[in-house]
C-alpha cells in the first residue's frame, strides 16, 4: 500500500477546480517549467464536483492553447504563459 497523506482530500479540493461553464473538473499544472507558471491544464472525467471550488476554467475563458493527451489524460496546453 501506499503512503497515507494527511487531509488528502482537503488538499485535493484546494488544487482541483469546478469549471462553471464546462462542469469539468481542472487543474492547473507546471510541467517543465522552472518559473512555476501554469502551463497546462488537467481535466478530470467523471470527477467529485462537491466541495472543489467553482472557478470558470482557462479554455473556457478562451485562453489560447491546444488539446493533447498525456497517457490517456486529456490535457490543455496553454500557448503563451504570462
Amino acid at each position: 500500500m501506499g503512503k497515507k497523506v494527511k487531509n488528502d482530500g482537503a488538499f485535493t479540493d484546494k488544487v482541483i477546480k469546478s469549471c462553471t461553464k464546462c462542469r469539468k473538473c481542472w487543474e492547473l499544472t507546471a510541467p517543465n517549467n522552472y518559473r512555476g507558471k501554469p502551463r497546462a491544464i488537467i481535466f478530470y472525467e467523471q470527477f467529485p464536483r462537491y466541495g472543489k471550488k467553482k472557478e470558470t476554467c482557462p479554455k473556457c475563458n478562451n485562453v489560447p492553447g491546444k488539446h493533447i493527451s498525456m497517457e490517456g489524460i486529456p490535457v490543455y496546453k496553454l500557448d503563451k504563459v504570462n
